[in-house]
């Protein structure tokens, strides 16, 4: 799988090389089993985390779906994360220049996960991968309308799993599945049948959660915070 790392040099994106190898991993226990695969991604941005799929012949379909913000709310800034440029074209531009790319089986809707019905799509897919909008409240939406757009075997997978961890958490206490990690990387995945558990295993993944350092910092403010607030006057 570490030959497959190269599929993300044409565009830039923005995974670490164990964010890469836990997604390459996800596609390979999918096509593995499946033979062939649909692909639907939430914050699509550059085409960065699209480029593996769209020149890979088992992907058969792909769905972008992002509401291109040229700013956006996120945990880690109190401003506005800026996004300028942000476009389809653009990212329509930087994956035509992938070599073998097939922009045909490609989809995009330039709106937000929750407001796309699943008569839109008109098939469920395989494989989700969440990087939208990073706060709370957007991932918690993207999770529960993805879900209706996700076949009931299988994979949504959290980028960024420290920023968005509180969501992550409510969401597998809420879900029936295989809720893993991939060691030294930021994705938290699940696998919402059984039948893929084995082969992430076996790639690597573990049940073990992580607790990053940035989600124990947002807790330890909000208790701070809690701790400091003044009480309510007495009437």
């Amino acid at each position: 799988m570490l030959d497959a790392l190269h599929q993300f040099d044409w565009i830039e994106s923005q995974t670490t090389r164990q964010d890469r190898l836990a997604l390459l991993s996800i596609r390979e226990a999918l096509a593995g089993s499946l033979g062939t695969y649909h692909y639907l991604e939430v914050g699509s941005h550059l085409g960065g985390s699209l480029q593996p799929h769209i020149a890979d012949r088992r992907c058969s379909r792909i769905v972008s779906i992002d509401p291109r913000p040229c700013e956006q709310p996120d945990e880690r800034w109190s401003t506005t994360y800026q996004y300028p440029g942000n476009s389809t074209a653009r990212m329509l531009e930087n994956l035509a220049r992938v070599p073998g790319a097939d922009l045909t089986k490609l989809q995009t809707f330039d709106c937000s996960s929750w407001e796309l019905s699943p008569s839109a799509l008109g098939t469920l897919v395989d494989f989700v991968f969440i990087d939208g909008e990073h706060t709370d409240a957007a991932a918690t939406k993207d999770f529960h309308a993805v879900r209706r757009l996700t076949k009931p075997d299988g994979v949504i997978a959290f980028h960024d799993c420290g920023v968005v961890l509180e969501p992550i958490l409510k969401a597998r206490r809420a879900t029936t599945g295989w809720w893993a990690h991939y060691p030294g990387s930021s994705v938290i995945a699940v696998a919402l049948g059984t039948g893929l558990a084995s082969a992430l295993l076996a790639a690597g993944w573990t049940d073990e959660l992580p607790v990053p350092r940035f989600y124990r910092l947002r807790r330890a403010t909000a208790r701070l915070a809690r701790a400091h607030r003044p009480a309510a006057p007495i009437e």
